[in-house]
């Protein structure tokens, strides 16, 4: 990277997240880990389909976070061109780091995220809306890339040959998450597209991360 960018973990006076400021360190809230743990199930939990663990529940929306905190500083330190909301780009590349890794990891944080998300747009006080874009957009925006990635592995979260529930993906919206006729127009395929040639083929150590995806981070307990 051009310049260091440093991340720290801190209590930000009851705030849940910081304002945004190019160049200033990443600072992960305490206050969010709190809403974090407060909407973590005691043992089991679910979101739709998908079954979630409590340790999915806790890490899974806090490597989400952690990494579109980062990617939110990326866009603007490597000068990234973005059509739209800057925020939306980060969820966006944040989600695709969590797919990139390996599938049994993507499949946990985006499931955690995903619970998170749910839980947050159900519950007043752990509304996010009036901090980043509406929650329930990001929470369908995440499922959209997800499905696009793996059909098969977040299929749970698809109404095929059910009624479909407050949590699936819309129908009238995963046709274009899946692009089937042609895959290389979803929405997952385009912010892939885009985080390898702005990002991943410029300033990323690929034989790094090749031994990144080799290890086993969120391993079953």
């Amino acid at each position: 990277m051009p310049q260091p960018l440093n991340l720290v973990t801190a209590e930000c006076g009851g705030q849940i997240e910081l304002p945004y400021q190019p160049g200033a360190p990443v600072t992960i809230c305490y206050e969010y880990v709190g809403l974090i743990e407060q909407a973590a199930p005691s043992r089991l939990g679910t979101v739709g389909q998908a079954v979630v663990t409590q340790d999915i529940a806790l890490v899974g929306p806090f490597v989400q976070f952690s990494l579109r905190s980062v990617a939110r500083q990326l866009i603007d330190m490597l000068e990234l061109p973005v059509w739209g909301n800057a925020e939306d780009a980060a969820d966006s590349l944040a989600a695709l780091i969590m797919l990139e890794v390996s599938p049994q990891i993507a499949q946990k944080t985006i499931f955690g995220t995903a619970y998170f998300f749910a839980k947050a747009g159900q519950t007043e006080k752990l509304d996010l809306g009036a901090v980043r874009p509406h929650i329930a957009q990001r929470y369908f925006n995440l499922l959209c890339i997800a499905v696009g990635s793996d059909l098969v592995r977040y299929s749970v979260f698809l109404p095929i040959d059910r009624q479909e529930g407050p949590v699936d993906l819309p129908k009238n919206r995963y046709g274009h998450c899946l692009q089937l006729a042609a895959p290389e127009r979803s929405e997952y395929s385009q912010i892939k597209y885009a985080f390898h040639q702005l990002i991943r083929d410029k300033y990323v150590d690929l034989p790094l991360l090749k031994q990144v995806r080799t290890i086993e981070w969120l391993a079953d307990d």
